[in-house]
């Protein structure tokens, strides 16, 4: 029974998506020169550009990703890694890289506790004082 309803969502939306005429598949019609942006050898629709990234990224500052892990991973490498840099995988190190560099990244972290294990693993003495 779910597959069906699956298969019939997809049909829905294939139906609706196809709703514009073919003759502009871009869907650039009636656009001046200046609403349209170049992009190489695509053209670009300011408001139907499709973007890719990441919205939720957490690094060694969040304690969450750290006891998982990333204890590496500082918000530069996140930046750099989603500008198509080579990086060290911060839990195997093995060398990652993305095909392409993503649209966009936001890095998300924790603001409760941020860099606290960083700052334990440092053996930070401000950890160790105590108000009294």
């Amino acid at each position: 029974m779910k597959r069906y309803v699956l298969l019939w969502m997809l049909a829905l939306v294939g139906i609706v998506a196809c709703d514009k005429e073919i003759n502009d598949p871009r869907g650039l019609e009636g656009l001046g020169e200046t609403d349209v942006a170049t992009y190489g050898e695509v053209q670009v629709h300011p408001e139907r550009t499709l973007l890719w990234g990441d919205t939720h990224l957490h690094t060694n500052f969040s304690s969450d990703a750290y006891l998982n892990g990333t204890t590496i991973a500082t918000p530069a490498d996140a930046f750099r890694f989603a500008r198509g840099e080579a990086l060290d995988h911060p839990a195997t190190g093995n060398k990652v890289q993305l095909d392409r560099p993503l649209d966009f990244l936001v890095v998300s972290d924790h603001s409760e506790n941020l860099g606290l294990f960083q700052l334990a693993k440092k053996g930070d003495k401000r950890l160790e004082e105590v108000e009294g």
